[in-house]
């Protein structure tokens, strides 16, 4: 079996402009995931890069809009208005591990970013984890916290918790199983998503970062959201 390593440009990709939004980003991946949809006639391996490409742009800044909406409503979940659900991608944005904070400096956000292929609903009732229906998983890791990053930008050695953020990461990178990986550091800010194959390897894959954070004194702030593309209608 032969491997390829592909290097692609995800501003490429989706067609937008290097200092586009994060709302830019999202209309475009839309607009072309129904394109190149499975579903609708496309590749597979093409919407594969279309996910990956939306992964790597909408990362951190994902983080940062979802880490906002809990702020003012830590417990309920954003659902696309109803009259979008026909012809639009529906996105869920779920709490989920909140460890009690013993500093403030050391709080990391972790969302869950699910991507999946809806079956007219299907899927609430009978194997809702079937790993075929998951078209992209990624664990996207932030610090400082949104909660937190007054009190972050106020420790006295920022860059030492940066680089054990990186230490962690790597360990991640190659012990986890992720597919792929992207990270950025700089002397007071990390960010950073690990992506894989199936749900099953995610859900893992995110139990042991939280360990490896927790070991190291850091708390986690995590949440999911869940991107559901509906079927195009025949």
């Amino acid at each position: 079996m032969t491997s390829f390593t592909l290097e692609i440009d995800p501003y490429d990709v989706l067609g937008v402009a290097e200092g586009a939004n994060l709302e830019e980003i999202r209309e475009a991946y839309r607009r072309k995931a129904k394109l190149h949809h499975p579903d609708a006639g496309g590749e597979t391996w093409a919407f594969r890069i279309l996910v990956q490409a939306y992964e790597n742009l909408s990362a951190a800044r994902v983080s940062r809009v979802a880490w906002a909406e809990f702020a003012a409503r830590p417990t309920a979940a954003r659902v696309v208005p109803p009259e979008h659900e026909s012809d639009d991608v529906e996105e869920t944005v779920r709490a989920g591990a909140q460890d009690v904070v013993l500093d403030p400096a050391r709080v990391v956000d972790v969302e869950k970013l699910w991507v999946r292929r809806d079956v007219g609903g299907v899927w609430l009732l009978r194997d809702a984890l079937g790993n075929d229906r998951f078209l992209s998983c990624s664990l996207n890791v932030t610090w400082p916290s949104e909660a937190h990053g007054d009190e972050a930008r106020s420790v006295a050695d920022p860059a030492g918790i940066v680089q054990e953020l990186t230490d962690v990461f790597s360990e991640m990178q190659s012990l986890s199983g992720a597919t792929s990986s992207n990270s950025q550091t700089e002397e007071e800010r990390f960010s950073g998503w690990l992506s894989y194959p199936s749900l099953n390897k995610a859900t893992i894959a995110f139990r042991e970062l939280h360990h490896a954070l927790r070991s190291r004194g850091f708390s986690v702030r995590s949440w999911t959201r869940d991107l559901t593309i509906p079927r195009e209608r025949r």
